[in-house]
């Protein structure tokens, strides 16, 4: 059974309160992740990148707009929504500064164009930097796909925007054409304000989040954490608004203080606020699955040597069955095996050992026949088994110690001359290897 089945099936049989004792724990172990992470100082460079980059990236978007007419209307609508997402006491200040940011940067030539768009650049790969942090990725994708897909983000985001809006727009309009042919009111489409229009935006909100937490990080992440992520996130963030507005108003200190430079202040404070609300949400998504397994049958683990080993066997193991039944996947398939930590520098190591390869997609196979090598040479490999102490390559004999090293070194070769495949078929046999084929391509694909 998959481990979303897991975990639904146990749930239906919990009481309430148990539930909720779950959730608090769940809770608790995120925002202790969060902290120990570094969430608010991440938070607060990212606030500093955004400062910078912020009328690049806004510049570099419109200009795209203004070269497709046809976008007009789309361009006026994601303008509005930006402003939008401000609170009311910040609009308005906010959105004279950056018209008269834009307008000047349009002035700019092919030198300052190409500062603009190292800038927006910087950002994006601060934002991916901290993602993969938050998910535990040390291994960066290449820097010229980064900078590849950053370029494609800034000028093919703005085109698919656009034709979003176009296309929604249009929907809705043949919608109300269809409903008046009807004889329906077709005032009763239009939305109305208060609560629902907080719950659309959350919604919105939400999905524009999990696809962020899907997408950013260097790794495959499951659309059910991501979404635990994005609800978080996009209820948080709808909340925030409405709060800090409510603040501003009942509160006016920054304005006494400041007098007209006030929006200077309360636009930092509103970015960095807002940078903690989406990380936040990407750390309850990344560290579901961790908390999973630490609440269920372990907690984390030293990276031992023993660890290691057992992790890198489970890994090839789910791999090995993979290849026969469905050939190569992603990594979330593994997120059952281990803590997300663990596997990502167990597979750093394996690939490393030439034991696992990834293909152009980002999928995973086993690139060593395990019926070929034995766990000795996967223990070497994995730069876990003892060695002999060496000057310039050779064995240095002088050591006191030398013999007894060796003898060590010996007893551990003897120990794990089995072949890899026989393991592998043990812990299969065992039914530590227990993933369904059907779990393995559901996920795979």
């Amino acid at each position: 059974m998959s481990s979303q089945s897991n975990r639904l099936e146990r749930w239906k049989t919990l009481a309430a309160a148990a539930v909720v004792r779950d959730v608090a724990e769940y809770i608790g172990f995120a925002l202790l992740r969060f902290y120990r992470g570094g969430g608010m100082q991440s938070a607060a460079a990212l606030t500093y990148t955004t400062l910078l980059a912020l009328v690049p990236l806004l510049a570099i978007a419109f200009a795209i707009f203004s070269a497709f007419p046809a976008f007009e209307t789309a361009r006026m609508a994601i303008e509005e929504l930006i402003f939008e997402n401000l609170v009311p006491e910040l609009a308005g200040p906010v959105r004279t500064h950056l018209d008269s940011f834009m307008r000047n940067a349009s002035d700019l030539g092919a030198a300052g164009t190409i500062g603009l768009a190292i800038s927006a650049i910087l950002l994006l790969a601060t934002i991916e930097s901290t993602f993969n942090q938050i998910w535990r990725v040390e291994r960066q994708r290449p820097f010229l796909i980064r900078v590849l897909t950053f370029w494609a983000v800034l000028t093919l985001g703005p085109i698919l925007a656009g034709l979003t809006i176009s296309s929604t727009s249009d929907a809705f309009a043949t919608l109300r054409q269809t409903w008046t042919e009807a004889g329906l009111d077709a005032g009763s489409l239009d939305l109305g304000g208060g609560a629902r229009d907080h719950v659309i935006a959350i919604v919105l909100q939400s999905i524009s989040f999990m696809l962020l937490f899907m997408v950013v990080p260097n790794r495959s992440v499951s659309w059910r954490n991501a979404l635990i992520g994005g609800v978080l996130s996009g209820a948080a963030f709808e909340g925030l608004k409405q709060g800090f507005g409510w603040y501003l108003s009942a509160f006016p200190t920054y304005q006494n203080i400041y007098g007209a430079m006030a929006a200077i202040p309360i636009f930092l404070i509103w970015v960095y606020a807002s940078w903690t609300v989406i990380l936040l949400g990407a750390v309850f998504a990344a560290s579901f699955p961790d908390w999973w397994r630490s609440r269920n049958l372990e907690t984390q683990q030293e990276l031992g040597s023993a660890r290691v080993l057992s992790v890198a066997l489970s890994i090839l193991g789910v791999l090995w069955r993979a290849a026969r039944e469905s050939g190569p996947v992603r990594e979330i398939v593994l997120e059952d095996v281990a803590p997300a930590e663990a596997i990502s520098q167990v597979l750093d190591r394996l690939q490393g050992a030439g034991f696992v390869a990834r293909t152009e997609d980002d999928r995973l196979l086993v690139a060593r026949d395990p019926s070929s090598a034995s766990v000795y040479e996967l223990y070497l490999g994995l730069g876990c088994a003892s060695e002999l102490p060496r000057i310039d390559g050779e064995v240095d004999t002088s050591d006191p110690h030398v013999h007894l090293l060796r003898r060590l070194a010996d007893a551990e070769q003897d120990a794990l001359s089995q072949r890899i495949s026989e393991v592998l078929e043990t812990l299969k046999s065992s039914g530590e290897i227990s993933m369904r084929s059907s779990d393995i391509r559901a996920v795979g694909e």
